[in-house]
């Protein structure tokens, strides 16, 4: 549905160009705040998906070697980003001006905006997010030697001072070379998807917790099984029934027989009696 491609041009983005070219001229004074926070404590860094995070804890699973960690420019808990506060004001106030839709996005839990820090010698192995609704963007302020990163089928390194854009619904990987890489990571809303942020937040949540759902539930042998009891999940977790859109009570819960004629599993809902053919 949406336009796809394992990276995109500045020439593509359209409305976004602006923000790109001011963040790339303003690059020099990110760099300057990240000097001067790795001088005062490199410890200011956590882990990637450490304590610190209330949303993407789990991110630092992909790393396969190495160490992987970061400041929390803006995200999902204001706590997240206290630190960031009094190393990245400058850079903070920037962003906020030039990006209040990414802003957002990050402290609505849809994305984040991060500096990003990758040990020498690291691998962030193969993953992908579950959809493209919202793309990413890299701005290079620390690029030796050797640090490169696949999207897709493509291999490509980045720059100091430019921004690397890409679709992280592709596959993709990351690894370092002999010193350490530093990015300004931004998650932003797909350019196809103005005036339609929220329908494709919810696409994205929803794929985010069958994902979960798949991995934490064992496998049920039928579809409409599957999704009955994924529905009943996403229900129990508001309070709210997706069947009959009333608050949750036993006749929500999805009651399951067989089929004798298909020798099938089925799902019903005592809530939304099936209506007689």
């Amino acid at each position: 549905e949406l336009e796809s491609r394992p990276f995109w041009e500045l020439s593509q983005l359209k409305n976004d160009a602006f923000w790109i070219l001011e963040l790339e001229a303003q690059w020099k004074m990110i760099r300057g705040e990240l000097d001067r926070a790795l001088s005062m404590s490199r410890q200011a860094f956590a882990s990637v998906g450490g304590e610190h995070r209330t949303g993407g804890r789990h991110d630092g699973e992909v790393l396969k070697k190495g160490a992987w960690s970061e400041v929390v420019l803006y995200g999902l808990d204001p706590e997240e980003s206290r630190l960031a506060e009094q190393l990245f004001p400058r850079t903070r106030a920037l962003l906020s001006s030039l990006l209040p839709t990414a802003t957002s996005m990050a402290e609505e839990g849809f994305g984040e905006i991060i500096v990003s820090r990758l040990a020498p010698n690291s691998h962030i192995a193969p993953h992908c997010a579950p959809n493209n609704a919202r793309l990413t963007a890299h701005l290079g302020l620390v690029i030796p030697k050797g640090c490169r990163i696949r999207v897709g089928s493509e291999w490509r390194g980045w720059e100091e001072g430019k921004v690397l854009l890409f679709d992280d619904s592709y596959e993709h990987e990351v690894v370092s070379g002999a010193e350490e890489r530093v990015v300004l990571l931004i998650r932003f809303w797909h350019p196809e998807c103005c005036g339609r942020e929220e329908s494709y937040r919810e696409r994205d949540d929803r794929a985010f917790n069958w994902a979960n759902f798949r991995k934490t539930m064992p496998p049920l042998g039928d579809a409409e099984v599957e999704q009955a009891m994924f529905g009943y999940d996403l229900s129990d977790a508001d309070n709210c029934c997706r069947k009959c859109k009333k608050p949750m009570s036993d006749a929500c819960f999805p009651a399951f027989f067989l089929d004798q004629a298909t020798l099938k599993l089925r799902a019903d809902f005592q809530c939304t009696p099936a209506k007689p053919k």
